[in-house]
């Protein structure tokens, strides 16, 4: 068994390099001027012969690469319908209620910008410094 290529385009080059050595010598033996018409002809059916059986051998490899590249293709994409798809718009998810209620939001967060200095250009240095606790609320 043949090891599986790298890529599925690299599993029909050996047809495509079987295709231009058969072009080139073909050409190469209608255009030389040594040779007399039958030997060009017998030469032919020699090449020709010869490509046939490569070419038959290379397909049948190149159509076993081809469908356990098929195999592998599919799987993935079984795997990737078992994925759940997310929506391409934003959605409030709002689950039942999962136990004890989350805490009121605190909008009034205690803190407060002071003003602490300024720069040479003028700009203020401001600082965020806690809020004093109200009396009567525990920390």
């Amino acid at each position: 068994m043949t090891e599986l290529s790298t890529h599925p385009s690299k599993s029909t080059e050996r047809l495509r390099e079987l295709d231009g050595y058969f072009e080139r010598e073909s050409a190469a033996i209608m255009a030389s001027e040594t040779l007399t018409p039958t030997a060009k002809r017998a030469r032919l059916q020699e090449l020709r012969s010869e490509y046939t059986d490569k070419w038959t051998l290379a397909h049948h490899e190149a159509e076993q690469d081809l469908a356990e590249w098929r195999e592998i293709f599919q799987s993935r994409a079984e795997y990737r319908r078992r994925i759940p798809k997310l929506p391409n718009h934003p959605i409030v998810y709002d689950p039942p209620d999962r136990g004890a209620p989350l805490p009121e939001i605190d909008w009034d967060n205690r803190w407060v910008f002071v003003k602490i200095g300024e720069q040479a250009n003028g700009w203020p240095i401001v600082e965020a410094q806690p809020k004093p606790q109200p009396p009567g609320e525990a920390a």
